[in-house]
């Protein structure tokens, strides 16, 4: 059987998340992710020239992925605070509940937080990508007010990674009526909205 380099692409990408989902990024080794996708080390090297470009890989994949997700969670909502609200919380809740992510920020956060900050442009241009179309059709129909699509779905992602990777100090986001409430407010224009979030208990 032909295997397809997409293919080859993605089984070292399942690889990589299951090994490093198991032993962490940082003790899981590229001869285990090869091992596991069925594939020598230097079939791995010609796709991934190290670590660094698979992990890189492996957080646009699964970004990708999230947004698919998101297709298919916002399919037939036209609102475009509605599609902002519900686009965020369900990105949030997918990611909360993405078990490697959680446990490489909780254990070895340095591993991956440079692609997530510092090194976050790949990702940001993925985010601004699959969040341009959504901005564009909300301006053409005149349902919000005329703004810059691409630096409009720029901001989304940035509310994201923010929500993500910078616990609050005022509300609980694990609290369901906590995370709506503070991205509603969030929504609505910050200090000046009147949608507050409820206080931690």
């Amino acid at each position: 059987m032909i295997v397809s380099p997409m293919a080859t692409d993605d089984r070292i990408l399942d690889a990589a998340l299951d090994v490093f989902g198991e032993h962490g990024v940082r003790s899981g080794t590229l001869g285990e992710v090869a091992q596991c996708a069925g594939v020598g080390r230097a079939t791995l090297y010609r796709y991934f020239a190290g670590k660094d470009a698979l992990v890189a890989a492996l957080v646009l994949r699964e970004a990708r992925l999230l947004f698919a997700m998101l297709d298919d969670e916002l399919a037939g909502t036209d609102d475009p605070a509605e599609l902002l609200e519900r686009g965020l919380i369900a990105a949030y809740r997918h990611l909360r509940e993405h078990a490697l992510l959680q446990r490489v920020l909780r254990e070895e956060p340095e591993e991956v937080l440079p692609w997530l900050t510092v090194r976050a442009a790949p990702l940001l241009t993925a985010a601004v990508e699959f969040g341009t179309p959504y901005v564009e059709r909300a301006v053409k129909a005149e349902r919000i007010p005329r703004v810059e699509p691409r630096i409009a779905a720029e901001w989304a992602a940035r509310i994201l990674l923010s929500l993500l990777l910078t616990p609050s100090v005022t509300v609980d986001l694990d609290d369901e009526r906590d995370l709506r409430a503070f991205v509603g407010w969030l929504i609505q224009g910050g200090p000046d909205a009147t949608r507050p979030a409820r206080r931690r208990r």
